[in-house]
């Protein structure tokens, strides 16, 4: 069977939460998951959520500040 999976990076402040919340959606949901947030700052986790146009390295990211005009 395919395991869904959804990857986030970002800022240290909210990664507790966020592990909680991915904790509950895989034992919540009934499609094999694995859903991950690694806490790497906001901008290492603002680098992998652009990644290149196709292929970013992450679903979702977490900063403490916005994005630049350019990466």
């Amino acid at each position: 069977s395919v395991i869904v999976q959804f990857h986030g990076s970002g800022t240290t402040n909210p990664d507790r939460c966020y592990w909680h919340i991915l904790e509950s959606i895989m034992s919540q949901t009934k499609i094999p998951s694995w859903l991950t947030y690694r806490s790497t700052s906001s901008g290492p986790g603002q680098e992998e959520f652009m990644g290149n146009i196709t292929h970013p390295f992450t679903h979702f990211a977490s900063s403490d500040y916005p994005l630049p005009k350019q990466l």
